[in-house]
């Protein structure tokens, strides 16, 4: 992925078109106090100044890899490896140890990706769609994937499964299954093999629309 001056643009208006509204007649001063006074209630309550800003008029939210702490910013080789819908669902990533439920990937280092989500899934606490993405690249994501086949989590009496072979640029889908939690489902595993690049979130398929594992990833761009 090579990010352009025309995404740049794009990212502008995006930006432009979250913050002002044709139908008001609110003076840009009195609109900026205003905005400041609801951002620093609502950063008070964990949501950031950036994702209010970014929010556009659409189902979707504005496109976030124009933000530095962005996955294919961060590291830029994941540009050409993940897919397009992919890098537009995620932003704010933190490097980090990475903290999951799962052994596997609890302290691996990582990056820890929040969605952007639509207005449907943001009204919903949907454990599939919520959840962050955790990236783990090179030598501890081909360690990971190698060790996933045998992985058995006795407390959740876990179990893995190929859900799609690695074919061409297409990369490989693995679940570890939950036997034992309550809910069904597991964590979803992404794994390009070439370029040593793991993609994982936790997957509940009693959410409304993630009941198909497969459709789960191909929405998410896989």
């Amino acid at each position: 992925m090579t990010q352009t001056t025309e995404h740049t643009q794009a990212g502008d208006v995006d930006r432009a078109e979250a913050t002002t509204d044709p139908d008001t007649h609110i003076s840009a001063r009195k609109l900026n106090i205003l905005t400041l006074v609801v951002a620093v209630v609502l950063v008070a309550g964990g949501i950031t100044v950036e994702q209010i800003n970014r929010r556009g008029s659409g189902e979707e939210l504005a496109r976030p890899d124009l933000r530095e702490d962005h996955i294919v910013n961060l590291r830029p080789e994941t540009a050409d490896v993940l897919p397009e819908a992919f890098i537009e669902k995620i932003a704010l990533c933190t490097e980090a140890p990475l903290q999951s439920e799962n052994a596997l990937l609890e302290g691996a280092h990582g990056y820890s990706c929040k969605p952007w989500l639509t207005k449907e899934q943001d009204a919903e606490g949907l454990m599939t769609f919520h959840s962050p993405r955790d990236i783990v690249i090179g030598e501890e994501a081909e360690e990971m994937y190698r060790a996933l086949p045998d992985y058995h989590d006795d407390a959740f009496q876990t179990s893995t499964r190929t859900v799609r072979e690695a074919t061409g640029s297409a990369p490989e889908v693995l679940v570890n299954e939950w036997g034992k939690d309550g809910f069904g489902g597991g964590d979803i595993f992404v794994y390009y093999p070439e370029e040593k690049v793991m993609v994982s979130w936790p997957w509940n398929k009693t959410d409304p629309g993630a009941e198909d594992v497969e459709e789960v990833v191909r929405a998410e761009g896989f």
